[in-house]
């Protein structure tokens, strides 16, 4: 890898790192909100089961690109993960 992708990359790396830094709150809130649900109407929520795999699959996209597994720059620069 030349200077000049590995200066871009170590740019994108701190975005991300950042980025992730403020996924995980969120994962614990929705995990609390799921749990508390789950407590007391005995069932899942829907929509926070979608936003959870949906972020599950972001924070792992954000993973593989931080640990060199992927060369794919994550969502804001590509498509928001299924």
């Amino acid at each position: 890898m030349e200077n000049n992708g590995l200066l871009s990359r170590l740019i994108y790396t701190i975005i991300f790192i950042f980025i992730y830094s403020i996924i995980k709150p969120i994962i614990i809130i929705i995990t609390i909100l799921q749990f508390v649900h789950v407590f007391v109407k005995s069932e899942k929520q829907p929509y926070l089961l979608d936003i959870g795999h949906s972020l599950a699959q972001y924070s792992y996209e954000i993973i593989s690109f931080l640990t060199f597994n992927s060369e794919e720059i994550p969502f804001p620069f590509s498509s928001w993960p299924n």
